[in-house]
């Protein structure tokens, strides 16, 4: 019935989602809010 969307997974190492120019690892890998991080 539900098809499940997959999220692209985000390696440790790679840049952060948010654009802030850091690795996730030290950006926005421990709040991890799926959205921009400030």
């Amino acid at each position: 019935m539900f098809k499940s969307i997959k999220k692209k997974k985000i390696g440790r190492n790679e840049h952060c989602h948010c654009g802030s120019g850091k690795k996730y690892k030290k950006c926005c890998l421990d709040k991890d809010t799926g959205g921009l991080c400030s």
